[in-house]
């Protein structure tokens, strides 16, 4: 009885050292998954921002290309 009682105790070290390399492989496997999450994600609000920012000159250039337009339309035909 105390063979068998040391054996299982054996058995059980085994499964725990097993169940903590298998933990500590899937934590290094979630920190890798999540390094190359983090670059996309970074391009992207990088290329968002980018997107707003030329959003904004869009519009601004279409306004100077009114004023422009109204200008040289007053220009040439004055009062």
């Amino acid at each position: 009885m105390l063979r068998a009682n040391s054996q299982l105790a054996a058995i059980d070290k085994q499964i725990s050292n097993e169940i903590a390399r298998v933990i500590s492989n899937l934590a290094a496997k979630t920190r890798v998954s999540e390094g190359r999450l983090a670059s996309p994600s970074g391009t992207l609000s990088g290329a968002q921002a980018a997107l707003a920012g030329n959003n904004a000159a869009t519009v601004e250039l279409n306004n100077l290309a009114q004023n422009n337009k109204t200008a040289r339309s007053t220009c040439m035909n004055p009062i």
